[in-house]
């Protein structure tokens, strides 16, 4: 059985480090055991992470620079993830996807996520924020 292949959205990267979070256990769990999923990152999800992880703004306990690290670090050797880069025809999907749809302010980097994907022939995503993928033409999935 071949496995099926799905983005995993910075949301649940958080979640499944975040110790108050409500949404850690399901998050893990889902991570964990998924053997007939195929997950991949892209850079964005990493640098999305980090940024949200050590701003107390963001999160209720965040992190230091050196714990952010350790689990970027942690995410890459896993083995779990595949990380997917942009193509050469990237920008010009990003282009397509902002002219067919109406998106506003920060939308922009969840656009980005789906140009890539669609670049990569990666049509799920696993997320907390199912709307606007879904709108932008994926098949997004909350598995929390």
């Amino acid at each position: 059985m071949s496995k099926s292949w799905g983005l995993v959205d910075s949301n649940l990267l958080i979640y499944s480090s975040d110790n108050s979070s409500v949404y850690q256990r399901a998050a893990r769990r889902f991570l964990a055991e998924s053997p007939d999923i195929q997950f991949f990152l892209t850079i964005q999800n990493l640098t999305e992470f980090y940024a949200i992880v050590t701003n107390p703004k963001r999160v209720n306990h965040s992190v230091s620079q050196v714990q952010a690290i350790v689990a970027l670090e942690a995410f890459i050797a896993s083995g779990i993830f595949h990380i997917l880069f942009p193509t050469d025809h990237t920008p010009a999907r990003l282009i397509e996807l902002l002219q067919n749809n109406h998106v506003k302010d920060s939308e922009i980097h969840d656009v980005h996520l789906a140009a890539v994907m669609k670049d990569n022939r990666v049509d799920t995503i696993y997320t907390a924020d199912t709307a606007i993928f879904t709108r932008l033409g994926l098949r997004a999935i909350n598995p929390l």
